[in-house]
Order: structure tokens, then sequence, then C-alpha cells
């Protein structure tokens, strides 16, 4: 009896044989260079060579205030600042600690660190892409070869991710993030597997409390989960969400305590975010975070005139046309989000990541600054989710014959293109972190008439014996707010 086959196995066979005896190797090469290892290797190096020069930049901003004079890194222990919960972020002390004792108040250390966190997060965030276009597929199978690379490509090398690598201070947000994904992997690996659930749980409840440990904004994860189960594990089977229930409810007593605490906290509004800043109600803070968000997003997109300090006005109606735009577009996201979730379930959840992680930052919690480039570190890398869909999609119509050749070839050339464009701006962008007089003349120019800027670039140039344009600045500085703690103009003119 002759055994039958069918078309797709035909294709197959005929795909494996080539047109040619050479086809199996590049067959094979091609394996090869699909294989996860390899493309996390990849993206390791690429990330790190784009990050090498800022290894030989120095300490900027509060990194001055908060490390050289080492408030961060007190006599008490990390226990202690844990129960306390002054600063929010007992891990990243501890990681600030190690520097110091490696290299006392040599910034090389500390960039090297945040260099090798970055390249773990893009890490992390393929293999959490990888594991789910696995599970979405069939725990049996293997995700399209290139769409986990080709979306944690761009979370690389964007620069957006320039402050949160180059600022020393914002730390938080690179290893919040690390425990973030460290923690999802952990749970979306126990949320499939047959054997060693337990473990896995406990690897994830670990990596949840360290990552709320480096920054409150992890006290996101219950949420992400939850819907990253809804999405791709259950399927919308409330009923299998349900069987986790232990879960969900040891995660959400540990959200609750840290809430506590921080609003407990953020009652003194000691460093600059809570309830008692004058002059910036919750309401107002959050009219102002809706016209935030769309910066966010409009960097995500097109990642023009980025700075370290940005001037943006307190709104105080939601009437007002720029803020009333901004809630219909994020309303009209969230929506578009909810109604494909079923449908496409990438696409819904990379739009509801992005909103859900930028929550903690970007809501009713007044804050001295408003925008901050580092707080859509962890947001941006929802966008990975979305990218991996559309190259899903553009394989899978390829492979149907929806889309012939020329427009493949046209896809990845501009993808190829964006990821030099994006590379290109990366490093000019970590040049000028580099010198501190270059960065704050850099953040002058985009923010003219906030008197911070002015401030710090007339410390810098005093720093550099500049003393006749730092007296400049200062008085600039003094013009746009009299109340800027700036030295004496006069006496810098005699020095």
């Amino acid at each position: 009896m002759v055994p039958e086959h069918t078309e797709q196995e035909d294709s197959q066979s005929d795909d494996s044989a080539g047109p040619y005896p050479g086809a199996s190797h590049q067959n094979r090469a091609a394996g090869l260079s699909a294989n996860p290892f390899i493309q996390s290797a990849l993206l390791i190096l690429v990330t790190f060579f784009l990050y090498r020069s800022t290894l030989g930049g120095g300490f900027h901003f509060d990194d001055q205030v908060l490390l050289l004079n080492a408030p961060a890194l007190g006599k008490s222990s990390i226990f202690t600042q844990f129960l306390n919960y002054e600063m929010g972020r007992p891990v990243t002390l501890l990681s600030f600690r190690l520097n110091h004792a490696l290299g006392g108040n040599n910034p090389f250390s500390y960039h090297l660190f945040n260099v090798i966190i970055h390249c773990l997060n893009v890490t992390l965030l393929y293999l959490l892409v990888y594991v789910t276009l696995a599970g979405k597929q069939g725990t049996s199978t293997v995700p399209s070869s290139f769409a986990p690379f080709v979306a944690c490509l761009l979370f690389g090398v964007h620069p957006l991710q320039t402050q949160a690598v180059n600022y020393i201070w914002a730390r938080s947000s690179l290893l919040a993030t690390s425990f973030f994904l460290a923690s999802l992997n952990a749970y979306a690996i126990a949320l499939r597997a047959k054997r060693a659930k337990g473990v896995f749980t406990t690897l994830g409840l670990i990596s949840y409390m360290l990552a709320l440990g480096s920054k409150p904004i992890a006290a996101t994860l219950p949420a992400i989960l939850l819907m990253y189960d809804l999405f791709f594990v259950s399927r919308f089977a409330w009923a299998e969400i349900m069987k986790r229930w232990r879960l969900y409810a040891v995660s959400l007593v540990v959200t609750l305590i840290l809430i506590t605490k921080v609003l407990l906290a953020s009652e003194s509004s000691k460093y600059g975010v809570g309830f008692g800043i004058e002059g910036i109600t919750p309401l107002h803070f959050f009219y102002t975070q809706l016209s935030v968000i769309v910066r966010y997003l409009a960097l995500l997109i097109y990642p023009a005139d980025l700075s370290l300090d940005y001037d943006f006005p307190i709104a105080t109606s939601l009437i007002s046309l720029p803020v009333l735009l901004a809630f219909v577009l994020h309303a009209s996201l969230v929506v578009y989000a909810l109604l494909i979730c079923r449908d496409k379930p990438l696409l819904g959840f990379s739009i509801l990541w992005f909103y859900v992680t930028l929550a903690p930052s970007s809501s009713f919690i007044p804050a001295v600054d408003f925008i901050f480039e580092h707080h859509a570190y962890l947001p941006s890398a929802g966008a990975a989710f979305a990218v991996a869909a559309l190259a899903g999609a553009a394989l899978k119509y390829r492979r149907a014959m929806v889309l012939s050749r020329p427009p493949i070839v046209a896809i990845g050339i501009v993808y190829v293109c964006l990821v030099v464009l994006s590379a290109v701006a990366t490093v000019r962008r970590n040049g000028i972190w580099e010198d501190d007089v270059g960065l704050w003349e850099d953040t002058v120019k985009k923010s003219p008439g906030k008197a911070r800027p002015h401030n710090n670039l007339g410390n810098a140039l005093f720093s550099r014996g500049s003393f006749t344009r730092a007296a400049l600045e200062f008085e600039e500085a003094l013009r746009i707010n009299p109340a800027a703690r700036c030295p004496s103009s006069k006496k810098l003119r005699r020095n």
C-alpha cells in the first residue's frame, strides 16, 4: 500500500530538497542562524557594542547628589531599608553598594553594571517573546524563526533607552525590568509546564519580590501576569484561571503591602514624589500625564529631540484641547486593544502592557518631574510583542503566498533601515551623555525656558573652570526662576 502525502508534506519535502544540491547546506545555515542561543548572543553583542562608549562616562544629574554624597549608601541594612521602604528600592541600593565596594567613586563599574543589565533585559525579553510564540503555536513547535529576534533587537538599539542606561540613578528602572521579565518568564513556563511547576512558580515569586525591591513600578506584574494567562494560556477560559487563584492571591497580597508602604511614604514627598507636593494636585498631575504619555508614544515611533530635562507645562483642566485629544487617543487605544485581544492577542497585549506598566509613574501620584525617558523603559518592552506580531504576520502571509517576494523584501529593507537609524541615533545620544557640559548644553537647547538645565550647565561649566560662562547660565536660571539655588554671579566673575 502506497502511503499518501499531503500537499504540505510535499512542499516541505521540496523545500528541504531544494532546487539544487547545495540547498540543504543553505537550510542548515538558516537553521543555525535561527537557533535561539545564537540569536540571544547576537542581541547581547549588538547591544553591548552600541553602549560600549558609555563605560567612559561620568556621574550626571542626581547621581552626584544621591551617589557621590552617599545617602543611598548609608549604614542601615538592606533588610531594614526594605522594611522602612524609605526610598522604595533596597535592591537597587544594594547594587550601588557593590559598585562602591568595587571601585569607590569611579563611575566605570556603575556604567558597566547598567550596560550589562540592559543586555540582560534584551535577552529576557527575547526569551519571553519566544516562549509566548511557542505557546501560541503549541508547546511542541518552534515559533517563527526570526520574529522574537527582530522584535527584541529594536528594543535593544532604540534611542529611547539611552537615558535608562547612561543615567546611573535610573538603574532602578533597569533592575526592576530585569526581575519583572525574569518573574514573568518563570510564570509563563510554570503555566505551561507539566513538571516542576512549583519550582518555576517559586522562582517567579522570588523574582517578583526582587523587582519590587528594585522599584515600585513592578507592582503592575500581577495585572500583566493575569493578562498573559488570559490571552496566551487559558485563552479566556476563566475556569482555568480560577484553578490558579492561589498564585494571584499571593501576588495580590504582596502588591497591596507594597502599595500601602508606598502611599504612606508618599505623604512626605521627601524624594519629589507624593501627595504632599505643593502646587500639584493628583488630578492636575493625571491631566498632565495624559499629554506626557502621548510624548512617550511619539518617542517610541520617532525618537527625536530626546532630552534629560523636559520643560513640560502642567495641565489643570481636562477640557483643554491637547489634554482632551490625548484622553481620546488613550481611550481609543485601550478600547481597541480590548476588542482585538481574542483575534490578535499579541497586539492587544502589547498595547495594554504599555498602559498598565506606565500607571505607577503616570497616573495620580504627583511627582515634581512630570516626564523622564527612563519611565518608559519597562512600558516600551511591551512593544516587542507588537513587532513580533507584525513580523509573524508577514512571514505567515509569505508562506501562504499572499505576499509575493518583492513586498517581503521591501518590508525587510524598511526594518533594516529602521534598526540602522536607531543604532546610529543611540550612538550619537550616548556621545552626548559622555560629557556633562555637552549633556546640559543639549538640554538647554531643548528646554531653554526652564531654570534647572541652565543651573546645571552652570555647575558643569564651573567644575570645568569656565567661570564667566557659568555666571551667565546662573543669571539666566535666576531670571527664569528667582528662587533657583545658584551661586552669586559676582563671586563667580571674580574667580
